[in-house]
């Protein structure tokens, strides 16, 4: 295992979070967070598809249909 796994796999998921948002609102380049937050792309990646996921199940419009409910 690498560095790198190390550090992803000690972030809370409030941390795996702030890092998907800002891979998701590209405030700045994803290897530059990766190299500040010492994991790797890959792993940053995976969260803000995670995080993308998440936020088109929440307001896909089946999901508002069922909320107005």
């Amino acid at each position: 295992m690498n560095s790198s796994s190390c550090v992803a796999a000690t972030l809370s998921p409030s941390e795996r979070q702030e890092l998907a948002l800002q891979v998701l609102t590209k405030t700045e380049p994803v290897t530059s967070l990766a190299k500040k937050h010492q994991a790797n792309r890959k792993f940053l990646y995976q969260q803000s598809h995670r995080a993308n996921d998440a936020l088109e199940e929440t307001f896909s419009p089946s999901t508002e249909k069922s909320v107005a409910a």
